[in-house]
């Protein structure tokens, strides 16, 4: 049996999808722990799992100071690339640290880190420790000849004007990166490690194994990715109610319910402000979540068929409606897709204008621009998404699709060969994930 540490922000969408994969190989007899912020603390030992407080940095969100996405490219870019230096980097130093300081006291055989943790990169290879990534994110962030940039929610090019401009897209990418794998390469020196010349993004992912919680069905069809790279499925953790273990509809009507997420961590209460414009005085019910960081009195006097609370547990409330109204968000679009629910997204940052595309491109949901995102707007999406036959079709389609994927067994599965060959784990090997999802047809 193996000692494996996992190495995760403190915010639900990236940890999430660790805690099941960890619960079956806890089950399995390995040892398992955490570091992550303070918050998890409780959850996790009472999971069975060992735990370890970040010393030097700030696990507590993914998303400290990370700017919502403006209308604006250029200007999106520039905050992100400044984010990214600011925080990311300099994080990941600290990371590091803490790492070494887990590795002394605990002597774990695999880490197993969250995406953009960057210090799990250079903790591995200064130790040559044997690690992997379990990602947050449904698709995969690598930059590819043939796609476009990551986070933009474009589709592949088909035709001259649209591989022009892709190709103007990427030009101002690969330029932004070269700056942070400049700004990421002096940090590998100052750590006793080579530059590399490869992207940032392949450089901070590991080499031996990195998991994505998601069917291939999800993300482009590509020949260049890494034979290390694996679709596992959805790796959804189911969290209880903390009351009666189900929901109860507060709506004393037949009307369709939807529900609305503004996000755990990504939240804001305009978001549910323009949702509840939509539906005054319509024919539908709204449940809606903010966050525990916000408070719903904020949003004022709400009409009769709209709630809102600060957070419930949405395999609880999922069941029990007709629609889901999100931003995009890793948790909600695949809890809704598993649910076997349609879908309105209006994607603001990160991968959620990738989780929308792929969305709609799977006819799962009606997707909405920050530019478009307004009432009028809002009660068409759902009028479309209620009345359209075709969303709840596809809807149920492929969340057939996706349920028959273990994905946090055949994750578990993985780590565990990680652990005992300590070899990267490829595709191409006996491991029959990549059968497994063919004789699936996703």
């Amino acid at each position: 049996m193996a000692r494996f540490l996992f190495s995760v922000f403190g915010s639900s969408g990236h940890i999430h999808p660790m805690l099941p994969v960890a619960k079956i190989l806890a089950d399995q007899g390995h040892e398992v722990g955490f570091l992550t912020a303070p918050s998890y603390k409780a959850l996790l030992e009472q999971m069975g799992f060992s735990y370890w407080a970040p010393r030097f940095w700030n696990a507590k969100v993914a998303s400290l100071g990370m700017p919502i996405r403006s209308r604006n490219f250029v200007r999106s870019l520039r905050e992100a690339i400044k984010y990214i230096l600011e925080f990311s980097l300099p994080q990941g130093v600290e990371q590091a640290k803490d790492l070494e300081c887990c590795k002394r006291e605990w002597n774990f055989d695999v880490l197993v880190s969250s995406d953009m943790v960057l210090g799990a990169s250079l903790f591995a290879e200064r130790s040559n420790c044997i690690w992997a990534t379990l990602g947050a994110f449904l698709s995969c962030p690598l930059p590819g000849p043939a796609i476009p940039p990551w986070s933009l929610g474009l589709r592949p090019p088909k035709n001259l004007l649209g591989r022009l401009g892709v190709g103007v897209f990427s030009f101002l990418y690969r330029q932004s990166f070269r700056l942070l794998s400049i700004r990421w390469n002096k940090i590998r020196r100052n750590h006793g490690l080579p530059s590399k010349s490869i992207s940032l993004m392949y450089s901070i992912f590991s080499p031996y194994l990195y998991l994505l919680p998601s069917p291939s069905l999800f993300d482009y069809s590509r020949s260049d990715l890494p034979p290390s790279i694996h679709h596992v499925g959805p790796c959804m953790w189911e969290e209880a109610s903390s009351s009666t273990g189900s929901w109860v509809s507060p709506f004393d009507n037949d009307n369709p319910t939807l529900y609305c997420t503004a996000g755990t961590v990504y939240n804001s209460l305009d978001f549910v402000r323009v949702i509840v414009d939509a539906v005054r005085d319509k024919k539908v019910n709204v449940f809606a979540t903010v966050g525990r960081n916000n408070d719903p009195v904020s949003l004022g006097t709400l009409p009769k068929n709209v709630q809102v609370v600060q957070y419930v547990p949405q395999n609880v409330v999922l069941p029990r409606v007709s629609a889901v109204i999100c931003n995009g968000g890793s948790g909600a679009t695949m809890g809704a897709i598993l649910a076997r629910k349609p879908m309105v997204i209006v994607p603001m940052i990160s991968d959620q204008p990738e989780n929308a595309r792929r969305c709609e491109d799977l006819g799962l949901a009606k997707v909405l621009s920050l530019k478009k995102f307004n009432a009028e707007n809002v009660w068409l999406a759902i009028r479309s998404v209620l009345e359209d036959a075709r969303f709840q079709a596809r809807a149920t389609a492929v969340g057939d699709q996706f349920a028959a994927l273990n994905g946090p067994r055949q994750g578990a599965f993985l780590l565990d060969q990680l652990a005992r060959t300590r070899r990267p784990v490829l595709r191409s090997g006996n491991d029959g994930t990549s059968a497994a999802v063919e004789r699936l047809g996703l």
